[in-house]
């Protein structure tokens, strides 16, 4: 006698079907990909744009850098080789002061030798020279009072409520201590 299980045909193997993605799938997948591939290009092209682009509030340009720094170096001679004698007549006061206010302008005369276009290629260089130049300018009335034989105090300029001098000093660049030169020692 036969059983149910020998008169049953043969198993089939079963037909393997090749995986397939449905279309909606690979609509997906390919367009993310797309996206993917985007946005890394997008931020290389903002990275390199970042990495290379002037910081506003500093002076950073190399060829501006060094023209400042070559200035501040004599700046610190001259500034150095005048010192304001703090217990001396005001008349000899006065004298020191306009001789550092003199180097001051000898200075920013040095960094003006660029062009005005290098300059403007780094945006704080001429605003800065500007406070140098209202500094200066503030510390010849002080001078000129001296001279006269009046006390004077010196009054530092500000600009929107803020002093001209912690916006030099903001600049990226230490030429002096500014502190010493509000002081006038």
């Amino acid at each position: 006698m036969t059983t149910f299980w020998q008169k049953a045909p043969p198993l089939r193997e079963p037909l393997r079907r090749r995986a397939r993605w449905s279309r909606p799938a690979a609509v997906v997948v390919v367009g993310s990909a797309i996206v993917l591939v985007a946005l890394m290009v997008i931020s290389v092209v903002g990275l390199w744009a970042y990495a290379n682009h002037d910081r506003p509030e500093l002076i950073d340009r190399p060829g501006v850098v060094a023209v400042v720094e070559h200035g501040c170096a004599r700046l610190r001679a001259e500034l150095a080789s005048h010192p304001v004698p703090t217990g001396a007549p005001p008349s000899v006061r006065a004298a020191t002061i306009a001789a550092q206010d003199e180097a001051i302008r000898d200075f920013v005369a040095h960094v003006r030798t660029l062009d005005a276009d290098t300059r403007a290629d780094d945006l704080p260089v001429d605003t800065w020279l500007a406070d140098w130049e209202r500094l200066a300018s503030a510390r010849d009335d002080v001078a000129d009072a001296l001279s006269r034989g009046t006390p004077a105090a010196l009054v530092v300029p500000r600009d929107h409520g803020r002093a001209v001098t912690s916006r030099m000093a903001a600049v990226g660049v230490s030429c002096v201590d500014l502190g010493r030169l509000v002081r006038l020692t």
